[in-house]
């Protein structure tokens, strides 16, 4: 399924809101932003949403989000 997403943002900009972003380390790559830290990656936004509580070595990269 796709989504409508926003435009990228670098990498030292954090999101303001905690939920799901693509990133850009893997073509459709997924993280959870919990306000802190980015998640483990995910093939998709239920599945980075799977691995949020655990911090991955990927944190400076761009992001871009969701829009409903």
């Amino acid at each position: 399924m796709k989504h409508k997403l926003s435009q990228w943002h670098d990498g030292s900009v954090k999101p303001v809101h905690v939920g799901v972003y693509e990133t850009d380390i893997e073509p459709s790559t997924f993280q959870f932003w919990n306000g802190e830290f980015w998640g483990y990656c995910g093939v998709n936004p239920s599945s980075a949403y799977s691995g949020k509580r655990f911090k991955s070595a990927h944190q400076y990269g761009k992001w871009r989000g969701i829009l409903k």
